[in-house]
């Protein structure tokens, strides 16, 4: 089974280096997606995610052969990814994801009720206050610099989000929720719309910590996703 992941607004692969390391029992094989974030904005700089949801497509289709089991991961915006991504891959493309596991992020349905995803005035400091710009980087300004771009490219294009609303046949199979404690960006009232993406949901798991809790429970995080994959491993045809 395959581990396809995709990172938040701002990050980048080695964020999730330590999945990539991981001795799993039911992976073989992980990959961590950068979005193309210069293909993606083009020379008005103007962001669509729909233009980054259609390059994760493009990348699954890449790495996943026909009929071979895989799990799609996302953390904050990366979650709406690996949901948008899971969907269209089932729908469209008749190769549904095995399971998808999302991170640090609301249902991608709860964002049909409010007024959508504004971005901050400050998005980097924003970012910032949820701990999603580590010390190495603060201390190298050339690639601060770059991080605060991709930053404010990201934030800027989760606001012409516009989310699947799928019929009852097309929802994913199988999803599993992992989350922080303390983590600003969850809204608890939402909860239930996972049955808007789902038909069920493997497990939800809250652990002490903030937006970025996976940092203090990278052990704990990296077994949860093996049992899930080795529960939802199907035989191939």
């Amino acid at each position: 089974m395959k581990l396809l992941c995709f990172p938040h607004a701002g990050g980048f692969s080695p964020y999730y280096s330590f999945l990539k390391k991981a001795a799993f029992r039911n992976i073989n094989e992980t990959y961590v997606f950068d979005y193309p974030r210069r293909e993606i904005t083009g020379e008005n700089k103007n962001a669509n995610f729909n233009r980054y949801i259609d390059s994760s497509v493009s990348y699954i289709r890449k790495k996943v052969l026909y009929n071979e089991n895989y799990l799609l991961f996302g953390h904050s915006m990366g979650a709406f990814i690996a949901c948008e991504a899971g969907l269209i891959m089932q729908n469209t493309y008749g190769q549904p994801p095995t399971g998808v596991i999302v991170s640090g992020q609301n249902p991608p349905y709860s964002e049909k009720y409010e007024k959508g995803w504004v971005c901050p005035e400050d998005p980097c400091t924003f970012v910032e206050h949820l701990g999603g710009i580590p010390d190495f980087i603060k201390k190298d300004q050339r690639m601060l610099k770059m991080i605060l771009r991709y930053i404010e490219t990201d934030m800027k294009a989760i606001q012409t989000y516009d989310p699947s609303i799928p019929d009852k046949s097309e929802l994913l199979e199988c999803g599993m929720i992992m989350r922080g404690s303390d983590d600003i960006i969850i809204n608890p009232k939402y909860d239930s719309y996972w049955n808007r993406t789902f038909r069920k949901i493997y497990s939800e798991t809250v652990f002490t910590g903030d937006h970025f809790y996976f940092n203090n429970v990278k052990a704990e995080v990296i077994g949860l996703i093996d049992d899930f994959a080795g529960s939802q491993k199907k035989e191939t045809v």
